[in-house]
């Protein structure tokens, strides 16, 4: 798993546990054209996601 699936299940089991309505923008399908926003620019910019490199510099902020 890449640092872009484990961040795609966190969220959506974040937004599986703690729903709110109010949330109109923020919501599960936005997350998902997030997730998928973010591979077309990995792939876009040659970006290995399997990097430990960018996982250890995404995990630390």
């Amino acid at each position: 798993m890449n640092i872009i699936d484990e961040a795609q299940k966190y969220v959506t089991d974040l937004f599986k546990e703690h729903s709110d309505d109010k949330l109109r923008y923020h919501n599960i399908e936005h997350t998902k054209n997030v997730v998928k926003a973010a591979r077309l620019i990995a792939s876009k910019c040659k970006i290995h996601l399997f990097s430990s490199q960018l996982r250890k510099s995404v995990l630390s902020s």
